[in-house]
């Protein structure tokens, strides 16, 4: 069974969070790493929202992460 968006929001949300956290990175860090405003890295984290596509690639590198697809799909 699959995932529904709003879960892969959440989960994806908790990656980034957990990456962020071990790096030992704010989410104020984190988005001025990224180009991001902090409120949007919350967002991302909560699941409320995912990083729009230009976001991506910059996250993937700064956690540690080789790629960033739309579906959350995260590979480390």
């Amino acid at each position: 069974m699959t995932q529904s968006r709003q879960e892969q929001r959440k989960t994806g949300g908790a990656a980034i969070r957990r990456a962020r956290t071990d790096l030992g990175l704010t989410q104020a860090a984190l988005a001025e790493k990224v180009g991001a405003s902090a409120q949007a890295v919350a967002t991302w984290e909560t699941g409320q929202s995912e990083p729009r596509p230009k976001y991506r690639p910059s996250l993937a590198l700064v956690l540690g992460w080789r790629s960033f697809s739309a579906g959350y799909e995260v590979q480390q």
